[in-house]
């Protein structure tokens, strides 16, 4: 007996949207099990954009707060507007670990 699908946009609101889309065939599970991997795939998607600043995996857009403070390790994307507040830890690198942020700050 095989598993049902998963859609993950039925629970994701905005998933056929985002750069995590061309992923949206596979179990969730199998997503987050891939996380680094996509997340270092996607940094080579940012690259070329002089609206984020790129070092050791990592690539923080221009208009994000890092609070001092707070600790990043890549593999990771922090979005336009991202605020990543003092005492934060976000850490890629590891399975199941990659932090992707996406989201306006209000």
């Amino acid at each position: 007996m095989t598993a049902p699908h998963v859609d993950i946009a039925h629970f994701v609101r905005d998933f056929a949207a985002s750069p995590l889309a061309r992923w949206a065939d596979g179990e969730p599970w199998r997503l987050t099990a891939q996380s680094a991997d996509i997340v270092r795939r996607l940094l080579g998607d940012v690259a070329s954009n002089a609206d984020f600043v790129i070092a050791d995996e990592m690539a923080i857009h221009r208009t994000a707060v890092v609070e001092r403070g707070a600790v990043l390790k890549g593999p990771l994307i922090v979005g336009a507007g991202c605020l990543v507040a003092a005492g934060a830890y976000l850490r890629g690198g590891s399975v199941r670990r990659t932090m992707l942020c996406d989201q306006s700050r209000e």
